[in-house]
């Protein structure tokens, strides 16, 4: 159970680096189309578009990690974690509904992506991306973040006080 534990974490911080990687690169391409439009003159419309895109893959690309560490996603009102018997329960009913949600997001996001692909949709817009590539992202955060719940739900039953302290041990901040 640990080995899963560590291994679904694992890769809630490799798709987290992912995550900081696409905010960095949007990061840049909007430098790059500030100094284009207002420094050169020259219309760029094409970054604001894969920025969008980008912010949307790390939106779901780095909710598992968030959750992983306890954060938003965990809905921390109700999930004070203790050692007390309603505090495991309380915690472990969270890790339950999250997972039901990621469940339900991630069959959304299958059914858009294989749809996205079927039809061969694309952006409307200037670099008229295949969207099957943006779309990629829901379903597999989603998915992750529901192995994410699994692991709380494992680290819960196990006595362990829950998965947040192996993505925090990572070196992330918290």
């Amino acid at each position: 159970m640990i080995a899963f534990i560590r291994t679904v974490t694992a890769l809630s911080r490799f798709f987290a680096g992912i995550a900081a990687a696409m905010v960095a690169t949007s990061l840049l391409l909007v430098c790059q189309m500030v100094v284009m439009e207002y420094v050169l003159g020259i219309p760029a419309p094409w970054p604001s578009e894969i920025v969008s895109y980008l912010m949307m893959g790390v939106a779901f690309l780095g909710t598992p990690y968030v959750f992983a560490t306890g954060g938003h996603v965990a809905i921390g009102l109700f999930a004070g974690h203790s050692n007390a018997p309603a505090g495991r329960a309380r915690a472990a009913l969270v890790a339950l509904v999250s997972f039901c949600f990621a469940v339900m997001f991630t069959l959304a996001g299958v059914a858009l992506l294989v749809e996205a692909v079927r039809q061969g949709w694309r952006a409307d817009e200037t670099a008229a991306i295949a969207l099957w590539i943006p779309y990629l992202s829901f379903p597999l955060g989603a998915a992750l973040l529901a192995l994410q719940c699994l692991a709380e739900l494992a680290a819960i039953a196990s006595g362990r006080e829950s998965g947040a302290g192996e993505a925090a041990d990572a070196g992330f901040p918290d």
